[in-house]
């Protein structure tokens, strides 16, 4: 996906950058190789409750769900990480890649969280599947049920968040990060994950991070150069600094969503 005088532009001759480019270019392919395809349907719990289905077979259909949302999630914010990179849209990027790291942080957390052996303790897992795929931060629920939209907007007004039920509250992000920062530092110090996360978070959000792309000391002492748009050496200093990470994240959580569909057996294979 990256074309060689991007390659050539980015890494100037450094053997560890150009494979960091290259192992995000096959885990991009990967992704987009098993997470596109034609729209199908799958049993919702309804469905599998009536037809009198066995509880493997139930919690066998929602880690194919789940599977699924993720790895289609992870596969856009990929491609349209790279695709931002080849273009110099350094915000964007850093939007991306933050999502992407996310994105994995989940596929590791729900797949270390269900490791419970299948048999009679199958059961407890269903609200955890529930909660993996229909959890959040916004009682979307309660809204579709008829909680008046003026009550929550005048939490949100006064600061505050309108608490979400315990069965419906996605994990918190940190969470699920600190997962993954152990994950990618078994026999090290973890943390790299979250520093990373951190400094991604200066250019999402409005922050120093847009200073240190668009701005650079002036030839007349004194002045700030500000700089019309990012360009190919904003966007090397952006991967040699943080995109080296996003390769490795993807490819933590592309053997997580493996290893969820080699223990329940649910059919949605991953190449």
């Amino acid at each position: 996906m990256f074309p060689e005088d991007f390659i050539a532009a980015v890494s100037q001759g450094d053997a560890g950058i150009r494979k960091a480019l290259a192992n995000l270019d096959q885990v991009t392919e990967t992704f987009a190789a098993s997470f596109e395809g034609e729209p199908s349907e799958v049993a919702g719990c309804s469905v599998l409750s009536a037809g009198e289905s066995d509880i493997a077979s139930h919690v066998a259909n929602h880690v194919g769900l789940t599977q699924w949302l993720l790895g289609r999630r992870m596969c856009d914010q990929l491609v349209d990480f790279v695709s931002a990179l080849q273009t110099h849209r350094v915000f964007a990027a850093a939007l991306l890649g933050r999502a992407v790291i996310e994105t994995s942080a989940a596929c590791i957390y729900w797949e270390e969280r269900l490791k419970v052996p299948l048999g009679q303790s199958a059961r407890d897992l269903l609200d955890d599947l529930h909660l993996m795929s229909a959890g959040g931060r916004f009682d979307w629920i309660a809204m579709r049920e008829g909680t008046p939209a003026r009550e929550v907007l005048k939490l949100y007004g006064k600061g505050k968040d309108p608490e979400v039920p315990q069965e419906r509250r996605a994990p918190n992000v940190v969470t699920m990060l600190d997962k993954l920062d152990r994950r990618l530092a078994p026999d090290g110090e973890a943390g790299v994950v979250r520093a990373v996360y951190s400094m991604l978070s200066d250019f999402c959000h409005p922050a120093v991070g847009t200073a240190l792309v668009l701005t650079e000391p002036s030839a007349r002492r004194g002045f700030i150069r500000l700089k019309g748009a990012p360009g190919i050496k904003e966007t090397r200093w952006f991967f040699w600094n943080l995109g080296t990470i996003i390769g490795p994240v993807a490819v933590s959580a592309l053997g997580s969503l493996r290893a969820l569909a080699a223990r329940h057996a649910q059919p949605t294979e991953v190449a």
